[in-house]
Order: structure tokens, then C-alpha cells, then sequence
């Protein structure tokens, strides 16, 4: 029997921390335990956002130096 687990669903870079971090905020949101689809695309989701903000952020910081 092949040896696997849930985390193998996960990308590398969400660790096992993180996704019970997510859980833990995401679900009182929700009322509802989240599946492990829902914490991927919480976690991808919000990742994103913060590389978009970030890149903006530091667009604005520069154009503001020079």
C-alpha cells in the first residue's frame, strides 16, 4: 500500500504551520471547517495579494525618491 498523506496535496512552499494557520482564521469566518481545496486557494489567494501589494508599494516608495 502506497504510503500517503494530505499534506502531499499541498504545495512545497505551504507548510503544515501555515496551513493550520489558516485554518484557524478562516474557519470561525466561515462558521465551517475548511477543506483542504479552501485552504490552498485561502492560502495561493492571499499570497498573491500581498506580493501585489508589496510590488506596489515599493513602485510608489521609489517613484516617490526620486
Amino acid at each position: 500500500m502506497e504510503n500517503t498523506s494530505l499534506n502531499n496535496q499541498y504545495p512545497n512552499w505551504l507548510s503544515e504551520t501555515l496551513q493550520i494557520k489558516v485554518r484557524k482564521v478562516f474557519e470561525p469566518r466561515y462558521n465551517r471547517s475548511l477543506s483542504d481545496y479552501e485552504v490552498i486557494t485561502i492560502a495561493e489567494s492571499y499570497t498573491s495579494f500581498m506580493e501585489h501589494f508589496f510590488k506596489f508599494k515599493l513602485r510608489l516608495d521609489y517613484d516617490m525618491q526620486i
